[in-house]
C-alpha cells in the first residue's frame, strides 16, 4: 500500500516503541505484542496530502524523542507536542518553526532543527530557551557533546553551537547527514572533525551516511574504521556485501544490522567477519531501532514491524 507520509524512525525505551506512521499519526505500542499504548490523529502539512496524491514525494515524519516521562512529537504542519509517554495525554504544544526535524532531549531542554535553523525549548513547558538561524533548513537529527550542539544544514554546513545560548562556535563543510559525536570528535558522513575547534581529523570520500560508533570503531554498513585515524579495520565480503551508501543500519549487541535493497535485513558479525543472518522484509526499511533482543523497523509502506535479533539454531 502507499503511504501519505514517510514513517519516522522508531524509538524503543521502557517496554514501548514509538513511531510516526504512514497515515501521519504517531503511536506508542507494547514492544512484545505490538498492542495497547496510544495513537494520535494524523495532521498533514499544508498541501502535503494533495502533493502525495499528485505523485510527489510524501513528507517525512521526524522520529519522536522520549525523555523524563514525556514523548516529543514533531508534526508536519510545524507543531511540536509533548505528551505523557505512557498515555499520550498532551502536556504542551508550540509551533517554533516550519518543518520541524527530529527532537533531541537532554538536561531539561529539547533541541530540534527546522526550516531556518535550530531551536531549544524547555522540556517541561515548551518555552523557548534560544533560537539559532543558520544557512539553511536542518531536517536531520542534531547531536550533543562537550557543551556543543551539532547540526547539519541542507546547504552542507556542519555547525557547532553553544548548547546554553545557541551562539555559533565554528562551522565546516559536511555531508548533509545526521552528525555523530564520539570521544571529542564529530563525524558527518566520511569526515571526522575535532568537536572543540572544527579542525578536520580524517576524511574518507568513499564513506557516506551517518555511522554508528562503538568504542574506537566507526561503523558504516559493511565497513568498520578506526575512530581516530579513519583506517579500515574490518570489511564485509561475500554474502554480507554492504548495501548502497546511506542505507538504514545500527548496532544490536554484537551485530551490525543493515537494510538491503531486496528488501531485507542483514546482520553482520564484525568480530567473526561473517554474515550471521538475513531476513526478507515486506517493504523497504526506512529506519531501525533495537531493544532487548528485538529490532523495530519502520517500512516504506507506512507500517511498523518487529523482529527478533536472536540467531536461529
Amino acid at each position: 500500500r502507499s503511504a501519505a507520509f514517510v514513517p519516522s524512525g522508531p524509538v524503543a525505551p521502557d517496554g514501548l516503541v514509538f513511531a510516526g506512521l504512514g497515515g501521519g499519526c504517531f503511536c506508542a505500542l507494547g514492544q512484545r505484542a505490538g498492542a495497547g499504548g496510544w495513537r494520535t490523529g494524523g495532521e498533514a502539512a499544508p498541501g502535503a496530502r494533495g502533493a502525495a496524491a499528485e505523485g510527489a514525494d510524501p513528507a517525512a515524519l521526524p522520529a519522536p524523542a522520549v525523555y523524563d516521562g514525556l514523548a516529543y512529537l514533531c508534526e508536519p504542519g510545524g507543531r511540536v507536542r509533548a505528551v505523557v509517554a505512557r498515555t499520550g495525554a498532551e502536556v504542551w504544544a508550540v509551533a517554533p518553526g516550519e518543518r520541524p526535524g527530529s527532537p533531541l532531549a537532554a538536561e531539561g531542554v529539547v533541541y530540534l532543527g527546522h526550516a531556518r535553523g535550530v531551536v531549544a525549548l524547555e522540556a517541561k513547558t515548551g518555552a523557548r530557551v534560544w533560537s539559532a538561524p543558520l544557512d539553511g533548513p536542518v531536517a536531520r537529527p542534531v547531536a550533543l557533546g562537550d557543551g556543543r550542539l551539532f547540526a547539519v544544514t541542507e546547504a552542507g554546513t556542519l555547525w557547532a553551537l553553544d548548547v546554553w545560548t545557541g551562539k555559533p562556535i565554528w562551522q565546516a563543510e559536511a555531508a548533509p547527514v545526521p552528525p555523530v559525536f564520539a570521544e571529542l570528535l564529530v563525524i558527518a558522513g566520511g569526515r571526522a572533525l575535532d568537536a572543540l575547534t572544527g579542525e578536520e581529523i580524517w576524511h574518507r570520500p568513499d564513506l557516506d551516511g551517518s555511522p554508528a560508533v562503538r568504542g574506537e570503531r566507526v561503523c558504516y554498513p559493511g565497513r568498520w574504521v578506526d575512530l581516530f585515524s579513519g583506517r579500515t579495520v574490518a570489511e564485509a565480503q561475500g554474502e554480507a556485501e554492504p548495501p548502497p551508501a546511506g542505507a538504514p543500519h545500527l548496532l544490536a549487541g554484537d551485530l551490525h544490522v543493515w537494510a538491503t535493497p531486496e528488501p531485507a535485513l542483514a546482520a553482520w558479525d564484525g568480530a567473526a567477519g561473517r554474515l550471521r543472518w538475513s531476513v526478507p522484509l515486506p517493504a523497504p526499511a526506512v529506519a531501525l531501532a533495537p531493544a532487548d533482543g528485538w529490532l523495530f523497523v519502520t517500512l516504506a509502506d507506512g507500517s511498523l514491524a518487529a523482529y527478533s535479533t536472536a540467531e536461529e539454531d
